[in-house]
């Protein structure tokens, strides 16, 4: 079955979220994407919210933003391969402060499925930490691959319950999390704070104190925090 069928009352407010935030397809924010982001987020490197994902520093000089989804593939390919480079070299030594929000409306196909993977990353994470958030966000995103191409009539919601049952999760609190509509509105408001502010039409984009970069290998990271690490 569709997986909106799972979690019917979350599903009915997604086609008025995809129609506000309609990205074409997982593509990063461009470097130059409008004065309008850049303006608004003149302060992007203080723009740390409760709900945020956060790892590193509080004080290190340089903020990096994802925007990401777990049904991306280029998010998937950069979280196995250059992020944890950038992790050991830049956020373990307290020079990167990395903020991780979930963006799960593109490509639009999948949406209701990234919303309901990012919430139970969400409610594994409230409940065993950060590290048990990344695990599933990175499971994720590594078993999301035989549902690319839309091959998952009867699989959604299977896929799902393995992921909560790994992480010790039963199916009963599994429930609870993906019908958990204030998580589902807090998800929603981040999405659309990232369009507004940032212009984020796609995923994986990044912000650098502020600023919307394309990044996608550790020598692109390497060559855009050097200026910014400079006098440290």
């Amino acid at each position: 079955m569709p997986f909106s069928r799972l979690a019917a009352p979350i599903a009915a407010s997604l086609a008025a979220l995809l129609a506000a935030c309609s990205g074409e397809s997982s593509t990063p924010a461009s470097e130059n994407s409008g004065a309008s982001a850049a303006s608004s987020a003149a302060a992007g490197d203080m723009d740390i919210k409760d709900t945020d994902i956060v790892i590193g520093a509080d004080d290190a000089p340089v903020t990096i933003i994802e925007y990401a989804s777990i049904t991306c593939g280029g998010c998937a390919n950069f979280h196995a391969t250059t992020f944890p480079e950038l992790k050991e070299k830049y956020i373990d030594t307290g020079k990167v402060r990395f903020v991780f929000r979930e963006f799960p409306v593109v490509p639009s196909g999948l949406a209701d499925l990234s919303f309901a993977g990012s919430m139970l990353a969400r409610c594994l994470g409230a409940q065993k930490g950060v590290d048990a958030y990344f695990a599933a966000i990175k499971g994720l995103m590594k078993t999301m691959h035989p549902l690319k191409d839309f091959e998952y009539i009867e699989t959604p919601r299977q896929w799902l319950l393995d992921a909560a049952a790994e992480a010790g999760m039963d199916e009963a609190a599994f429930e609870a999390c993906v019908q958990d509509t204030e998580l589902f509105d807090q998800l929603k408001a981040q999405v659309e704070h990232g369009a507004e502010t940032y212009d984020i039409s796609g995923t994986p984009s990044f912000i650098i104190n502020g600023q919307p970069r394309r990044m996608f290998t550790i020598e692109q990271f390497d060559e855009a925090l050097a200026p910014l690490l400079s006098s440290e």
